[in-house]
């Protein structure tokens, strides 16, 4: 309850602050409205594995449609549909959905950017851009499924700069993600990056009040570089899913994950990944630890066309001699990656 009224409070003094400052609009915007696409394609073995049983399918992955327009000089807009591959309709096929719909107001100075709507959550934005490589995988939290990285709410967004190199990415939120809200509780999370030359670092936290004692937090720490088509990271975090396990004990996710991408001559490119993760760090005796490996090849005929061959590699690590051993996945792919700006 205390965090729900915390939550509210933001969230109006958010709006109010808002209407505090003068609305001063360069009038109606001629400027025309703009048309992206990007899309992940697949050809995928899976070839052996506990996750991934022996298949080989041709797939889309991802397939986005974004619309931005500059409604003045203080107001924006974007619409984004995307599909994708895990949300089908009643006769099977890919269901296309709502990813993105949000109102930015720019223009209130030092406070940065209000975000109404349905919109990118802290959780991996920064981490996501430095990685560069969303074609091939989501980052850590994401992949592992812990938290949104879209999210109905409310935000105030200031990007680092040159002049300014501190920012920070408050948002008040639903919570759910996509889905529609189903309870009272809200979440709030707060991502400060600081930026230096080619240099970030960041850090993140979020919590959400849950109905009853089971709460959940989060806390990450990022660090990256990035220069031209180079770029290095590594990022770790901690998760408490409060009175979630056996007899109302925490859950306790943890995880690390290190990457480099870098230029090898024109055209060129190569990946590399590995993340080590654990669902549970309080279950020394059940359960299994994760390596997750990511080797790939980066072939760019155009500016907006990626030919990537690339390998997959999960290994389970079992922490009790009494739990059956787990195969380790593997999936050879040759991933398409193609935009339209």
């Amino acid at each position: 309850m205390i965090m729900t009224r915390l939550a509210h409070r933001i969230v109006a003094g958010l709006f109010w602050a808002t209407l505090a400052i003068p609305i001063v609009s360069s009038g109606p915007s001629h400027a025309q409205g703009r048309i992206a696409g990007v899309a992940f394609a697949d050809a995928a073995w899976n070839v052996s594995g506990y996750r991934a049983p022996d298949s080989l399918a041709f797939r889309f992955r991802r397939v986005q449609f974004t619309f931005d327009n500059d409604l003045d000089s203080l107001f924006a807009i974007r619409f984004q549909l995307e599909v994708d591959e895990s949300d089908v309709t009643s006769k099977g096929r890919s269901a296309a959905y709502l990813k993105q719909a949000w109102l930015r107001r720019s223009g209130l100075g030092m406070v940065g950017d209000l975000y109404l709507g349905l919109q990118p959550t802290p959780l991996a934005a920064l981490a996501e851009g430095v990685w560069g490589y969303r074609s091939l995988e989501k980052t850590i939290l994401d992949l592992n499924g812990l938290g949104a990285v879209t999210d109905m709410g409310v935000a105030l967004q200031r990007l680092p700069t040159p002049a300014h190199s501190l920012g920070w990415h408050l948002m008040v939120m639903n919570g759910s993600g996509l889905k529609p809200e189903n309870n009272n509780s809200k979440k709030v999370a707060l991502s400060v990056p600081m930026r230096k030359n080619a240099w970030v670092i960041e850090g993140m936290m979020d919590f959400e009040g849950e109905p009853g004692p089971r709460d959940k937090w989060t806390a990450k720490l990022f660090a990256g570089w990035q220069k031209g088509a180079n770029a290095f990271g590594l990022e770790s975090f901690r998760r408490v899913n409060a009175a979630a396990g056996i007899a109302g004990v925490d859950v306790v996710p943890l995880g690390v994950s290190s990457f480099m991408r870098m230029a090898l001559r024109d055209r060129w490119h190569a990946v590399g990944r590995v993340d080590w993760f654990d669902p549970d760090r309080k279950a020394e005796g059940a359960g299994y630890r994760e390596l997750f490996f990511i080797a790939a090849l980066d072939y760019m005929p155009h500016a907006s066309v990626h030919v990537m061959p690339n390998v997959l590699v999960r290994r389970y690590a079992r922490k009790s001699s009494a739990d059956p051993e787990r195969d380790t996945d593997v999936t050879v792919r040759l991933t398409l990656h193609y935009a339209y700006r």
